[in-house]
Formats: structure tokens, sequence, C-alpha cells
């Protein structure tokens, strides 16, 4: 590519205006013969401080501006936006709202209505229209269009601007939302009308100077098209005067399924419905692998459940439309308000509800096969906008953390077995894993402001639960060498989870509140260790200052990993149990051994949400 350095330039450049200077002075003669006479020999002069004073007003650069600024001098005089009696002059070519095009617009048509009161001097209406239209092609000629208009500019003439636009969500006394509290220990929960605020917006002044034009942005909340239309957007465009009634204003309505246009008087006022995606039918955001159902769990391996199809506090993008108004955007008098632009988010207004309650486990044995009895199915109650809905799987899922767990404690009693290290080995459990009650309602609500609304997701939660009530027992039987001992490992506690949880604004921000929803516990094992009678009078004998041993665990929210909402989790393991212990034997003397009676085990890795 070739390029030109700085002198090339500035050579170039002075060349070009040179040719502009002589088009304009040969203008001159042709439309203006008497002032060109009159100035004789100053023609040159008179044209070069024009043009100064174009450059000064911001009118410079572009030489068919130029010429018809040449062409207001030839009328009003050299000067004249600063001489007495032309402040409407000063006011345009000064006011820094407009660009150039506007003011040598502005600055032409009030002269022209000035001449249409009074003519000046002999001069016409239609001897200062030809004028100006001739100078401005003269130097197109010379300058490579130079002195034509850009595109996308209005007829020379034409005022065609909005003069207000409006852009409005319908009342919406459709729209509820769940309110929670506490009564005693049960959790009361009411429907309630909700008051949203208006959204009504209105522009009818030109942006200040320096302002990037940024469309409105307003969040809408609305429900599927298969529930009805109840949710509306409206667009007035209010106009005074257009270049043709047919063509302007002109509306665009835009989605992501197409696009709506409206010309003319059909654009004045636009109604269009608003409709939100379907939670009940949206897929997740990627889909998740299938969990390995019917392989049995491994000893000593984690026990990992499905996910519900629930919605626990889920949210999802909005639905966008972006609308726009159009017209020429020139005004005779003042700023244009030119193009308006709104973007408008629109979120399910959907409402949810979740009670779910559940029974403490009973008491199991091993080595039986089975716990003895299982808790009974919780009490689940699921509902959207007041109308029930299934709730199967929020039953089956916390049914499953009852039967996780004895497969996980079965598990571990199977490798106990295998390992024979602690024989004969006897588990008694009284689980008591996330009994209780808990209430969660959760939709998306407005922060409405006076330029523009957004959208946050509310969340209120009423939660009392036994996140972990464990008594775990362990018994065997331990030999070494001539001894024989019976041991006794014995953890007990009780971890409650309790929160009332009301996320009414945007900050802080939900996910930290809702991770902050967690109980973790440790319960350590008491061991005792008791030597049984052997003939050959081995003893055994607990060392103290062991490495104490416990059953961990941990139980909160945490977000599904297909993305679609948050789902609650619990941990349960148990640490590496070894033993330190002294065996005394007549034959062999006093030994030191460390008996490892179990690995690092997961007992359940639990998830529903």
């Amino acid at each position: 590519m070739l390029k030109l350095t700085q002198e090339q330039f500035e050579w170039l450049r002075g060349t070009q205006q040179s040719r502009v200077n002589l088009a304009l002075v040969a203008a001159l003669d042709t439309q203006w013969p008497d002032l060109a006479a009159k100035l004789g020999a100053r023609k040159h002069a008179f044209i070069e401080a024009a043009l100064a004073q174009a450059d000064q007003l911001g009118m410079g650069g572009d030489a068919g501006i130029e010429a018809r600024f040449v062409n207001l001098w030839c009328v009003w005089g050299p000067s004249f936006v600063d001489k007495p009696g032309f402040e409407w002059a000063a006011t345009i070519a000064r006011d820094i709202r407009l660009d150039a095009w506007a003011k040598i617009e502005q600055l032409t048509l009030r002269s022209l209505d000035m001449l249409q009161r009074q003519m000046v001097m002999g001069v016409t209406p239609d001897k200062f229209d030809a004028a100006d239209e001739a100078m401005a092609a003269a130097v197109g000629s010379v300058g490579g269009g130079l002195g034509a208009p850009k595109a996308g500019r209005p007829a020379v003439r034409d005022a065609c601007d909005l003069s207000a636009f409006d852009v409005a969500i319908s009342d919406q006394p459709w729209r509820v939302e769940y309110r929670m509290a506490w009564s005693g220990s049960e959790a009361v929960v009411r429907l309630a009308p909700l008051v949203v605020p208006a959204q009504r917006y209105r522009t009818d002044m030109p942006r200040p100077p320096g302002q990037p034009q940024e469309p409105r942005q307003i969040a809408a909340l609305a429900q599927p098209a298969s529930r009805g239309h109840k949710a509306w957007l409206l667009a007035r465009s209010t106009v005074d005067h257009v270049c043709d009634a047919d063509v302007h204003p002109h509306v665009e309505i835009k989605t992501d399924a197409g696009g709506q246009v409206f010309d003319g008087a059909a654009a004045w006022t636009v109604k269009v419905p608003l409709h939100s995606v379907d939670l009940l039918t949206l897929p997740p955001p990627f889909p998740m692998a299938p969990p390995d159902a019917g392989t049995p769990p491994k000893p000593s391996g984690p026990v990992r459940t499905d996910f519900t199809k629930g919605l626990l506090c889920r949210e999802v993008p909005p639905r966008y439309l972006h609308v726009s108004a159009q017209t020429c955007g020139h005004r005779r008098y003042g700023a244009p308000l030119g193009e308006q632009e709104a973007v408008v988010a629109v979120h399910p207004a959907d409402q949810w509800l979740l009670e779910l309650k559940t029974a403490p486990q009973p008491l199991w044995h091993w080595p039986q096969a089975q716990p003895s009895e299982m808790p009974p199915p919780p009490v689940v109650r699921l509902e959207r906008d007041g109308e029930p809905l299934p709730s199967s799987d929020w039953a089956r899922a916390w049914t499953q953390l009852n039967a996780t767990l004895a497969q996980g404690l079965g598990a571990w009693h199977d490798g106990l077995l295998k390992q024979q290290v602690l024989l004969h080995p006897q588990l008694d459990v009284e689980p008591g894993l996330m009994h209780g009650s808990m209430a969660w309602t959760w939709g998306m609500r407005e922060m409405v402001q006076a330029e523009g609304s957004s959208a946050h997701l509310r969340v209120q939660a009423l939660v009392r639960l036994m996140a972990c009530s464990m008594n775990l027992q362990v018994a065997g039987e331990l030999r070494h060498q001539t001894a024989h001992a019976r041991i006794r490992l014995h953890a007990q506690g009780k971890a409650p989870l309790e929160a009332d949880l009301l996320h009414e604004s945007p900050e802080p921000p939900l996910p930290g509140k809702l991770a902050a929803l967690k109980a973790a516990w440790r319960f350590p094992f008491t061991v005792e260790v008791e030597s049984m009678s052997s003939p050959a009078l081995g003893t055994m004998t607990l060392l103290p200052g062991g490495k104490p041993v416990a059953l961990v665990g941990e139980l909160g929210l945490r977000p599904r990993p297909d993305g679609a909402g948050w789902a609650w989790y619990c941990l349960v393991k148990l640490e590496a149990a070894l033993v330190p212990l002294r065996v005394s034997d007549p034959q062999h003397g006093q030994t030191f051994i460390q008996r490892d009676l179990w690995p690092e085990t997961v007992l359940l890795d639990w998830s529903a949400g």
C-alpha cells in the first residue's frame, strides 16, 4: 500500500483546498455577480475568511458544507454570526449538540424563512435556494464528490424527527409472589398479589453533548405463550414533521425468532405481546452423563445418585427484544432527538414454591443383609403460581438418600469382612440424616429506576433441618499371636442446619448466600479395647496417644453441574482408622502394633435439586 509522508499529505491537501477555493470564486462570479464585482480583487480573501469562520464553528472539512456557508456570507455579509440581530445564527452555529450538517441545514432553513417574510437587497428565496445548491455542486465536481450529501442524510429542506419516544410495559395486575413466615415450628405460606412498579419511559430531550447513544435497558416479566398473553410492550413515536407520512416514523422490533416492521401511522403506537421461556420444558444448558443404573456400589467406594428434574433457584438467560424508532433525524430548530433504541430483556414471571418434610431414620443393624426398616417417604409440595406440580422427583431423591446411605454402610461392612482385620464386624447405626422441614420460594423480580430496569432472582428460604444426628457403633474382634480382644468404636453427635434467608436485592450476590447454607461436622470415635481370656495368657490393650479417627460430613447447596439451578448435596465419610495396641505374651514378650481397621471410606455422596 502506498503511504504518503506528512509533507506529501499537507501538499496534497493544500492543492485540493486551492482547487476548492478557485471553484468557489468561480461560483461566486456566476451566482452573485453583483457581490463579485463589488469585491473585485478581494474575492479570494472573502472566500478564505468565510472558510476560516466555518472551520472555527465546527463546519470545516466538508467542501459541500463549506460552500453552503460561503453562500450564507453572500446573503448576510461577512462574519454575520457575530453581528447584532443575528443571535439566531450564533445560537445555531455554536450549538455543540449539532453536527456540521445539522448546523448548515438549520442556518439555511432559517435564512429561507426570513427571506420568505422579507426580501434582503433583492435576494429572493428562490435565488438563495438555487445559489445554495449550485455552490455545493461546484465544489462537488472539483473535490471528488465532497459537496454531495452524505449517505443516510435527509433531503435538503425536509424536517423529519421524533419529538418524543415512549416505551412502556403494560400494567400487570396478575402478578403474585409467595410470602413465608414461621408460626411456631410450622412454615406458613401464602400467595400474595404483587404491586409491580410502573415501567414507563419517555425521551423528549436530545442527549447531552459528548454522551454516547446507548439503548435503554428494560427488564420485563412474562409468562410462556402456552399460558396466554399477559405482558405487553408498548412503544409510541410522537412526530411533529416528517418527510413522508407513509415512511416515517419507522419502528423495528427484532427478536431471536425474527422481527416486525411498522411504518408511518402504523408506527405511532405499537403493541406486541411478551413471552418468556417455559422452565418446565426448557432443557438444561448441557446434558449430564446418565447415571450407571443397576451398577452395585463398590466396597469402600462413593455411592452417587442422579439429579431430580426440579428447578431449585434456577435462573435462565432472558429473551431479548430490540426496539428502534427512526426518522431522518433533522429539525429546523434545535438539536434533533434522532434514533431511539430500547433493549427489553424478558424473564420468566413464574413464582415457585417447594416444601419438604422428612422423618428421621430408625436404627439399622448389620450383618443383616438390609436395614430392617426405612423411614416413611417425605412429604413434598411443589407449586408454580399456586398450581400444584408433580413432585415425585423430589420425593424419590429423599428416599434415595436413605437407601443410598444404607448401600454405603453395607458396602463398608462387606469391605470389613473381606479385609479380615476386624473380625466378626457388627454395625449399629442411627443415621438421622437431613430430617426436619424446609420451605423455599423463588422467582424473578424487577428493579425499576428512572432510566431503566433490571431483574434479579428473589429467594426466600425457611430451613429447620437436622443435617446429621449420627449414632454409629462398630464392634468386632482383633487377634495377634496368642492375644485376643474385643474392640468397640463409637461416634455420636448432632449438626443442625437452620436458616432464614430473604434475598430481595441483587447485592450481595445470591450465589454467595446460597453457598453459605451449609453444615459440617466431625464426630470423633471413642475406642474401647477389652482383652479376652486366652489359654496362652496373651493380652491386648489400647495404647494412648493414637491419631483420633472420626466420622465427618458436609451438607449444603451447590450449583448443579448442568447449570440448571442449585442442588442439595450430602457427603458422609469415615477417616482412616489406625489403632495402636500393646500385646503382651508370655512367650514373645511385649509387642507394639498398629491395626489398620479400614481406609478412608465414602459412605454417601448424594445430590438432589
